[in-house]
C-alpha cells in the first residue's frame, strides 16, 4: 500500500514475492495464513487494527483503522450502553426496538453509467425536512426523465382525483397480499386506510428508462438498496435549530406534522426534526451515498440536481456485489 510501512521502508517492491515471514515459509499460503503468522509473532501488528488510506489521495500517509471485528464490538458496546441507558429511563413495560445491522466495513467497487438503465435517486431523511417539494420540483423539471411511481391507497377517491395519477384505489385485501409477499417498499395506515408504495412500479419505471426518484420511510432502505436497484441514496439533513427556524420562517413554511392544518413549524416539531435525523444517520448514514443540507430549498435544489448529475457522468462507488 501507498504510504504504508513496508512502502516507506524502501525493502519491499511491487512485484517482489515474499517466500518467508519470521522464519515459516509462505510460497503459496494465502494472506490470512500469513496473517496468522504475524499476529503470533513478536511484531507489531494485530487483528484488531488495518491498515488504511483514503481513497485518491496518494500524498496521504497509509494509517491504521479498525478491523471488522474489532469495529463491530465498538458499535455493539456503544449501542448497548445506549440501550441500558434508555432502560434505566423508559417504564418496565416498554418493549425494546429491534436494533439495525451493526454496519462496519463493506467491499466496494466502482459502477459506471449505464446508458438506458438510470440508477433510482432515493430521498432519505426526517419528517418535514423537504423531501416531498424536492422530489415534486425534480419531476415538475422534467416530467420526460423523471417519474416517481404512484401509491396504492385503500381509501375511496376525493373530488377530483384520478386513478392512476393521484394514486392507484385498490383493496386493502390487495395491500396486505403485496405486503405479505414483500412487494411494497413500504406501507402503513393512516386514518384507517391503508398505503403503499410497490416495488415492481419502480422497476417498470426504471426499465422504462426513467429517473425513478422517491423518498420513503428510511425503514424502506432494506427493500431498495440491492443489487437489482442500485439506488444512489441522498440523505436530507436539516440544518441546525437557529436556521431552521430561520429558513422555515423565511419560506412560510407549513408544518408537516399535522395535515389537516395550515400553520408554520412549532419549535418542538423542528427539535423533532433534528433529532430524527440525528437518528436515521446514527443507524443508517453507511448506505448514504451522498448528504445534501437543505437549509435553503433553492440551494438544496440546485445540489440535489449536481449530484443527479454526478450520478450520470461519472462511475461511483458501490458495494461490490452490485457490479459482479
Amino acid at each position: 500500500m501507498h504510504g504504508g510501512a513496508a512502502d516507506r521502508s524502501g525493502l519491499i517492491h511491487v512485484g517482489d514475492e515474499v517466500h518467508e515471514v519470521n522464519g515459516h515459509y509462505v510460497v503459496g499460503s494465502t494472506p490470512a495464513h500469513v496473517l496468522q503468522i504475524l499476529v503470533s509473532g513478536r511484531y507489531t501488528c494485530s487483528r484488531y487494527w488495518w491498515q488504511a488510506r483514503r481513497e485518491g489521495d496518494r500524498s496521504m500517509r497509509a494509517g491504521l483503522i479498525p478491523s471488522r471485528q474489532l469495529q463491530e464490538r465498538r458499535i455493539a458496546a456503544s449501542r448497548a450502553e445506549a440501550k441500558n441507558k434508555a432502560k434505566a429511563k423508559s417504564p418496565a413495560s416498554c418493549a425494546p426496538a429491534s436494533a439495525p445491522k451493526v454496519a462496519t466495513y463493506e467491499e466496494v467497487a466502482r459502477l459506471y453509467p449505464r446508458p438506458g438503465l438510470p440508477r433510482p435517486v432515493v430521498l432519505i431523511g426526517p419528517p418535514g425536512v423537504g423531501r416531498n417539494e424536492l422530489k415534486r420540483r425534480l419531476v415538475a423539471l422534467d416530467p420526460e426523465k423523471f417519474r416517481s411511481p404512484v401509491p396504492m391507497t385503500s381509501r375511496p377517491p376525493r373530488a377530483g382525483e384520478v386513478n392512476g395519477r393521484d394514486y392507484q384505489f385498490v383493496t386493502r385485501e390487495k395491500l396486505n397480499e403485496l405486503a405479505e409477499v414483500g412487494q411494497l417498499v413500504e406501507h402503513g395506515e393512516y386514518k384507517g386506510h391503508m398505503y403503499g408504495t410497490p416495488l415492481e412500479d419502480i422497476k417498470t419505471l426504471m426499465n422504462a428508462g426513467y429517473v425513478v426518484v422517491v423518498n420513503p420511510h428510511y425503514q424502506a432502505l432494506k427493500y431498495l438498496r440491492c443489487a437489482e436497484l442500485k439506488p444512489y441514496v441522498i440523505f436530507i439533513e436539516p440544518p441546525p435549530l437557529a436556521l431552521l427556524k430561520e429558513s422555515r420562517a423565511a419560506a412560510q413554511a407549513k408544518s408537516t406534522f399535522d395535515a389537516d392544518t395550515d400553520r408554520p413549524f412549532t419549535e418542538e416539531e423542528l427539535k423533532k426534526m433534528l433529532k430524527s435525523a440525528q437518528r436515521i444517520r446514527y443507524h443508517y448514514s453507511h448506505c448514504f451515498d451522498e448528504v445534501i443540507v437543505n437549509d435553503v430549498l433553492s440551494s438544496a435544489f440546485t445540489r440535489l440536481m449536481d449530484a443527479i448529475q454526478r450520478l450520470e457522468s461519472e462511475p461511483l462507488w458501490v458495494s461490490a456485489s452490485w457490479v459482479q
